[in-house]
């Protein structure tokens, strides 16, 4: 299991919306016939790896949770996009492959450097059809680098554009003015009139106080959400941050989730006690509750009517 999982988790809590402008989808073509065939080999391995995670660091951190951008890839589609010589062309190609996300990018030898190495220029093109047609480009020079480097340059250039798009974001709840305060008018006081002596009305019972049981199933299922988060954050605790790619042998980092994994099952268990305590002993219904509970060897049973 990956990080991904956390966001899920912590997406279907936080509401269906939270992504709902994100990118998802992303197309990549890249044209490396201008440069050394052998350079050129090496650069198009793993270069759409490293422009996704350009694009994906800068969108995790606007959506504050991991996301990860899926690549379609397909010899018709990064053909087109090689081809576009403008921007409506681009962003044709991300209509009709219906792709969030459309890049181009192409590696050119600018010119050879005293010592025989050359000087590489990088540019890229993302465009996009939906929520707005638009199109962003970024160019860059790489002097004498090494196909590791030129790949870098494109992760980097990738993010400098991601920078740029604007994610739309649900707009703000409006705020309603308070209504002026009326005083209630005055009832006319009725005629007196003679009435039967009738007996004192019997008592009225108290209402007894109850929890609503659509916040007591929330509470359960929030609290089994949160417990089922910590319990992977525990796990993952120790584990390395990245997607080892050639040449890494190890991460730099290591995950320290443990204390927030703990405070999340401690939270979630809270939670879904509540719960449980808000529909067995305050039930909305009167005479008692509608919740039977069991309990077996190793198991624990909830039945009753929602």
């Amino acid at each position: 299991m990956r990080i991904s999982a956390i966001a899920a988790l912590l997406l279907m809590l936080a509401g269906p919306r939270a992504l709902a402008e994100m990118p998802n989808t992303v197309s990549i073509a890249a044209n490396t016939s201008d440069i050394n065939p052998k350079i050129a080999d090496e650069v198009q391995s793993g270069l759409a790896n490293e422009i996704l995670y350009g694009l994906g660091e800068v969108f995790s951190n606007l959506a504050k949770v991991r996301v990860e951008l899926t690549q379609v890839s397909a010899p018709k589609i990064a053909m087109r996009i090689q081809e576009c010589k403008d921007a409506e062309c681009l962003e044709d190609v991300a209509k009709s492959a219906g792709v969030d996300l459309v890049v181009q990018v192409r590696v050119q030898t600018k010119k050879a450097l005293r010592k025989g190495k050359p000087e590489y220029v990088i540019s890229m093109a993302v465009a996009r059809d939906v929520p707005a047609r638009d199109v962003w480009r970024e160019k860059a020079n790489c002097p004498g680098c090494t196909a590791s480097e030129i790949k870098h340059m494109a992760s980097l250039l990738a993010s400098t554009i991601a920078d740029q798009i604007k994610i739309d974001v649900p707009p703000a709840a409006a705020v309603l003015a308070p209504r002026p305060y009326v005083p209630p008018r005055a009832a006319p006081a009725p005629a007196p009139v003679s009435a039967p002596v009738l007996a004192p009305a019997p008592p009225a019972e108290k209402p007894r106080w109850h929890v609503p049981r659509y916040l007591s199933v929330a509470a359960i299922v929030g609290g089994a959400a949160l417990i089922a988060t910590g319990a992977y954050l525990i796990h993952l605790d120790g584990q390395g941050t990245c997607d080892l790619t050639p040449p890494q042998e190890h991460c730099p980092e290591r995950h320290k989730t443990q204390g927030l994994g703990i405070g999340f099952v401690a939270g979630g268990g809270l939670a879904a006690l509540g719960g449980l305590a808000g529909l067995i002993f305050f039930p909305p219904q009167v005479g008692g509750t509608n919740v039977a509970v069991g309990f077996g060897a190793s198991s624990l049973s909830i039945a009753g009517a929602f």
